[in-house]
């Protein structure tokens, strides 16, 4: 029987790693015997970018170590290969390109041909040691966190900085006066207590330095 391929959420891999690796003999049993049934089942898990980054992000280097040596334990493993190399792990632009490229290539194509064509250029399986990414990540590893930082500031004002949505004319809004001229260079701290609490209760609840990080988007705007 052909083997089939499941995309397992970042959260349960993470999980799944903090079990095996646990100091409790029960859990680490559990989590082989998972393994094991899995893949007994001809299931091979399938990983991309964005899974290795949810896991590698983590900043503590020994929590994220074990989170990968989850996926090299594998014995069999598949996974989205890069357009820059197919040991290099992909992700959705890697498919948008390959989807668009068959396109160019065949512009007559069909859905079912186009899935097929994208899944021969894309999808890989072997063994974890044949990716790249997975034998060398230690060296990302610093950009990653940096990252991460980034993107978890992002999305914590994204989910608490409130947006206006009208239909008034930029004409308008040109012609408006403003009082005060320097009030732009000078957030009054009320302003960067609110959204630093609101950071807190909705923001990524990663976000470390959510007092700085409101200030900084603050006089940033």
């Amino acid at each position: 029987m052909a083997p089939r391929f499941v995309a397992i959420d970042s959260s349960i891999l993470i999980g799944w790693a903090t079990d095996a690796f646990a100091e409790d003999s029960k859990l680490r049993a559990g989590a082989r015997e998972v393994q094991t049934s899995l893949l007994d089942s001809n299931w091979i898990p399938l990983n991309c970018w964005h899974h290795f980054i949810e896991l590698a992000r983590h900043h503590n280097i020994e929590v994220a170590t074990r989170r990968i040596d989850l996926l090299k334990s594998f014995s069999q493993i598949a996974w989205l290969g890069s357009s820059y190399g197919s040991k290099i792990l992909g992700a959705v632009v890697d498919v948008f390109e390959a989807e668009v490229g068959t396109i160019v290539a065949a512009p007559d194509i069909d859905l079912i041909g186009l899935r097929k064509s994208v899944r021969q250029k894309l999808l890989q399986s072997g063994s974890p040691t044949d990716i790249d990414t997975l034998n060398n990540w230690k060296n990302l590893h610093p950009d990653i966190i940096a990252t991460a930082v980034h993107d978890q500031k992002i999305a914590s004002i994204a989910h608490t900085a409130h947006s206006i949505f009208n239909d008034t004319e930029i004409s308008r809004l040109k012609k408006k006066r403003r009082i005060d001229q320097t009030a732009f260079n000078r957030p009054l701290p009320v302003e960067v207590k609110k959204l630093a609490e609101d950071l807190k209760d909705h923001g990524d609840r990663r976000l470390l330095a959510p007092n700085r990080t409101a200030q900084d988007f603050l006089n940033m705007a």
